[in-house]
């Protein structure tokens, strides 16, 4: 091959790559639905110049696929081509007919796609002008690459069957690649266009307290000793069932001292144990048996609760909640002496059968209430699908003048009852 046919591969290789760099970048763009920041930075958002209003038109998809999907796959054949098979000679000529077709019926798809960027839409797209310049120069490059001169006598074809047979393959499986993944993008988005659509439906007050008072009223004892928050005699209860190694629960009982406050002598708050992980009860399923340090963690809170007072039980959990990091290190003994409980009294209640037996109790109660996992809750018996209504950011957070909206239709409001302890 003569050095400006080599250069020449070099530019055609190169220019296809470039091609399908721009196209994979388009494609980005048409699968966000909108133009990101960057995206938005990089095509322009201007009267004349906005790559969005291309790809949201109706010319931005070709059948199931956005046109820019198309354009990935031309120019990465011709990648593959130019950079497999190579340029022809007179004896592989007929091999040249493949990219040259190709090259032709895309220069007339960029022609007519120009004509409608420039006559029909409102802007223009830079990034796609830019693809179909790059498909104006391989059309000339491939043109330039038809072979010329005489036949050699007795020269071996090129590119050969083999090259070709390799294209072909390679192509085959990119292109497969390709709708694979797009094929599992638009499954993925649909599934969370339906996660958002029930995300919506059911993150709304009347969602929630509809779903409350639907659901069957169940028997949920709550013992004498059980530690308690709020009013004793208050005309609602809401049962916790707790596992320290659960975020989730930690934020319920980050929030039981402001619901406490806001509704003074209308509700009494018991928490209950459900450690997941299965050597505090067998009766747990496999797979919820996910927190290693959950179970000691569990007898802690009940050899706690057994040595010290209740308000040195309540501070106990507090610290448990917040030290779960320190879990592996086993720090039960030096947070019951953190809260002033006796540490004899607390390690030989935490070893003692009597706590393993309570915490299974409390496991074993869950499970006759066909609770799916911790944080699981019952107001009144009746089973609460969620504490809080959050907000619709990217990062979903509390949304605080909803969640009271929530909690006022839950207990309403009235006068103050006994206080048990503990308070905060």
């Amino acid at each position: 091959m003569t050095r400006s046919k080599t250069w020449l591969r070099v530019l055609l290789v190169l220019v296809a790559l470039a091609g399908a760099g721009i196209s994979l970048f388009l494609q980005a763009g048409s699968l966000g639905g909108q133009a990101g920041a960057m995206f938005a930075r990089a095509c322009g958002s201007g009267p004349r110049f906005d790559c969005s209003s291309a790809l949201s038109s109706r010319w931005g998809k070709l059948g199931p696929f956005p046109t820019a999907t198309w354009g990935l796959a031309y120019f990465s054949f011709l990648a593959l081509w130019y950079g497999v098979a190579g340029l022809p000679n007179r004896a592989g000529r007929r091999w040249h007919l493949i990219p040259m077709g190709l090259v032709d019926v895309g220069a007339l798809a960029s022609c007519y796609y120009l004509y409608v960027m420039f006559a029909v839409l409102p802007a223009a797209c830079p990034w796609c002008i830019a693809s179909h310049i790059l498909n104006f120069a391989l059309l000339a490059g491939t043109i330039l690459a038809w072979p010329r001169g005489a036949e050699v006598a007795g020269e071996a074809a090129r590119p050969d069957w083999r090259q070709v047979g390799t294209v072909v393959a390679i192509g085959t499986a990119w292109s497969v690649t390709i709708v694979a993944l797009l094929t599992a993008w638009y499954y993925w988005a649909a599934a969370g266009a339906a996660r958002g659509a029930y995300f919506e439906a059911a993150n709304n007050v009347d969602y929630v307290v509809w779903r409350h008072e639907a659901a069957r009223r169940m028997d949920v004892p709550v013992r004498a000793d059980d530690v308690v928050a709020g009013t004793l005699s208050a005309p609602h209860t809401l049962v916790v069932f707790a596992d320290f190694e659960c975020p989730h629960c930690a934020e319920i009982e980050a929030t039981a001292a402001d619901l406490l406050r806001r509704y003074p002598g209308r509700l009494r708050m018991v928490f209950k144990q459900y450690p997941m992980s299965r050597a505090c009860s067998d009766q747990l399923p496999a797979r919820q048996n996910i927190h290693r340090f959950a179970c000691d963690a569990a007898r802690a809170a009940e050899a706690a609760r057994v040595t010290g007072s209740p308000q040195q039980a309540w501070k106990y959990r507090q610290l448990l909640f917040r030290n779960t990091e320190r879990f592996g290190e086993r720090p039960w003994v030096s947070l019951a002496e953190q809260v002033g409980i006796d540490v004899k009294k607390f390690a030989e209640a935490m070893a003692s059968p009597a706590t393993a037996a309570r915490v299974a109790e409390d496991v074993g109660l869950g499970r006759a209430l066909d609770i799916d996992g911790s944080g699981a809750m019952f107001l009144d018996g009746q089973r609460l699908p969620t504490w809080r209504v959050t907000t619709t950011d990217v990062t979903p957070r509390t949304d605080e003048m909803e969640t009271w909206r929530l909690w006022d239709r839950l207990v309403g409001r009235g006068g103050a009852g006994t206080t048990s302890a503990p308070q905060q």
